[in-house]
């Protein structure tokens, strides 16, 4: 034991410090390890999906809704074609009778 008004004399067990960072807890795992046990961590992971019926009817009537849409723009299509040609003959009958 040291003598309190000593200051001369060395502490022969002085308490060892304790260094920078996080302590080594010794059971460190690599990267590899990591990795391997976060993929079987997925594979435990269950996922349940379950279909509603009311979706599916909703779905099979959009796609009646765009099947009816495509025919009609078909038809609109042709009729404008038709206008054009139309349009296009008149003009060529009233540029002959000038």
């Amino acid at each position: 034991m040291k003598d309190v008004h000593d200051i001369q004399t060395v502490e022969v067990f002085q308490a060892a410090k304790r260094g920078r960072g996080r302590p080594v807890t010794g059971s460190a795992m690599t990267n590899a390890e990591r990795q391997k046990r976060y993929r079987q961590s997925l594979k435990t992971k269950n996922v349940t999906v379950t279909k509603n019926p009311q979706s599916d009817i909703a779905f099979d009537i959009a796609c009646n809704q765009l099947a009816k849409a495509r025919v009609e723009i078909e038809r609109l299509k042709s009729e404008i074609e038709q206008l054009k040609s139309v349009t296009v003959t008149e003009k060529q009958g009233q540029g002959s009778t000038s």
